[in-house]
């Protein structure tokens, strides 16, 4: 296949644009006490992001996938996630 082997840049402003996309998914309240009609700041220009979730294994199960989404701590684990 044809593979970009070219040299690679970042931008300068990368570190702040990662910033202004993990901040305000960072204070997101999943399940929150929300009136549904509220429109959220983050919301339209977060809308165009994806999220990728690559797993195998045991990781595959779907409670372990929202535990790692919501928080807590998975039955039978030793570790607690922060969500």
């Amino acid at each position: 296949g044809d593979y970009d082997n070219g040299p690679h840049t970042v931008p300068e402003d990368l570190e702040e644009a990662i910033r202004d996309v993990v901040q305000p998914l960072s204070n997101l309240k999943l399940n929150a006490e929300q009136p549904i009609g509220i429109s959220s700041p983050w919301r339209p220009k977060l809308s165009k992001v994806d999220v990728w979730y690559a797993t195998f294994g045991s990781n595959m199960s779907s409670s372990r996938f929202f535990c790692y989404i919501k928080g807590g701590q998975m039955e039978y684990g030793e570790k607690v996630v922060g969500g």
